[in-house]
């Protein structure tokens, strides 16, 4: 028999986590790239940016690895 429960909780997880992953990495695109247009105005602000953008890339694919460390068992199997 199918556990509905368990299944509605895995598809809301799985929606909730694909779209704070492309949210993290649409915003890291958008800061990436306009911290690139500021930089070119010798902005401190640019530089910044670009900082945080590289920050959200970074969380991005920890979360991703983080989600492959959950599906594939060798990893946490004792």
């Amino acid at each position: 028999m199918i556990d509905w429960g368990a299944f509605v909780v895995v598809a809301v997880a799985a929606l909730v986590g694909a779209s704070a992953v492309v949210a993290i990495a649409s915003l890291g695109i958008r800061l990436f790239e306009s911290g690139s247009i500021a930089e070119r105005r010798d902005s401190a602000t640019g530089k910044l940016q670009r900082l945080v953008a590289r920050a959200l890339f970074v969380v991005c694919a920890a979360l991703v690895l983080f989600g492959v460390y959950l599906i594939v068992p060798f990893f946490h199997s004792g």
